[in-house]
């Protein structure tokens, strides 16, 4: 019986130090399709395709295979707006 009540007791210890140090993060930058990002901006795709709005430019180049990201000019870093896949990232929790 004991033992059963230090592996309780464990568990709930251990279950409380996962959920307190989870932390919310705060992104900022523009929402771009990765190929755009990988540029640095919207300018080259938009004069080849002939476009003059940069969400017309997303749209076109995720609908040929690229990948919605959020791009920071200032540190020039993407992050994906996509959940990753659990095989590929097992210990990141998404909400």
């Amino acid at each position: 019986m004991s033992k059963i009540a230090v592996a309780v007791g464990a568990s709930i210890l251990l279950l409380g130090a996962g959920l307190a140090a989870a932390k919310d993060r705060t992104f900022s930058g523009e929402i771009m399709d990765s190929a755009c990002a990988k540029e640095g901006s919207h300018e080259a795709m938009m004069k080849k395709a002939g476009l003059t709005d940069k969400g017309a430019c997303a749209r076109a180049c995720v609908k040929i295979g690229g990948k919605y990201v959020l791009f920071n000019a200032a540190s020039k870093t993407t992050n994906s707006t996509t959940r990753p896949s659990r095989k590929s990232s097992p210990a990141r929790t998404w909400k």
